[in-house]
């Protein structure tokens, strides 16, 4: 019932309160000898102090979670908070130990054969590759990242992994194979009405053909991120986005 509580006022975003139900159920799920109950409210105990962002208590909490786990043979589970785990490490900038995190996740997700969740890590695997300056290797687990996507039908994932791939293209200066990966991305985000998607995907077309010199289609590219961001309030977003198509406008001489 506390924990229920807990989950109630976490859901309506109150996490002091949150945390009061969670740290009071836990002592009586450990005296009732119930240790997945027990392994839940660790469990929702670290999520809470994750949104308070309280990253290193979140880490502790998911690891006594993640022992019990071990203990009564939760793999799922299991899996799920060495994904979180991993999530909290990169918000530190922690990647080697997201690495870690990642990789012993996706062995269980291997082989309890979790898909939906093997993407995730693979592609979260990527991500801190790619933060490490090892683009090669982003590029060969976002590529796996995508083919999973492609097999359970995620097209938002796709279109992710798409534009993330492009990225990684692009930091090794093949600017035509990022452009062509940035404009698969482009056409799933509108086909899957995914704004935000679409905004990045235009951004990342617009700085890539203004590295190639190609202002004009720069500026093109720019104008349509620039909408859509002013659009679905993404500010910040638009702030950058208004920076490159300014550099765009350099280019193509249009500056009056």
């Amino acid at each position: 019932c506390l924990g229920n509580l807990g989950l109630a006022y976490s859901n309506n975003s109150q996490f002091e309160e949150a945390l009061d139900y969670f740290q009071r159920a836990l002592p009586i799920a450990r005296e009732s000898g119930f240790r997945r109950g027990e392994s839940n409210i660790l469990n929702n105990l670290a999520v809470t102090y994750f949104r308070l962002s309280r990253h290193e208590t979140a880490i502790e909490y998911y690891e006594q979670s993640l022992d019990i786990c071990r203990d009564i043979g939760n793999r799922r589970t299991e899996g799920g908070i060495l994904s979180n785990l991993a999530i909290a490490s990169m918000v530190l900038g922690r990647h080697e130990e997201a690495i870690d995190y990642l990789q012993r996740g996706l062995i269980i997700s291997r082989a309890i054969g979790n898909q939906r969740s093997e993407g995730v890590q693979l592609g979260n695997l990527a991500n801190s590759y790619l933060q490490l300056g090892m683009v090669e290797d982003a590029i060969d687990y976002y590529t796996q990242a995508l083919t999973i996507a492609r097999q359970i039908n995620n097209q938002r994932s796709e279109g992710i992994h798409l534009n993330n791939l492009g990225i990684a293209y692009f930091q090794l200066g093949q600017t035509e194979t990022a452009i062509t990966h940035f404009s698969q991305s482009l056409q799933i985000a509108k086909q899957v009405h995914n704004q935000r998607g679409q905004s990045a995907a235009y951004d990342e077309l617009s700085t890539a053909y203004l590295m190639l010199g190609r202002g004009e289609e720069s500026i093109e590219y720019g104008k349509a991120a620039v909408e859509i961001s002013q659009t679905i309030g993404a500010t910040a977003i638009e702030c950058e986005q208004r920076a490159t198509l300014g550099w765009a406008y350099l280019a193509a001489d249009k500056i009056k």
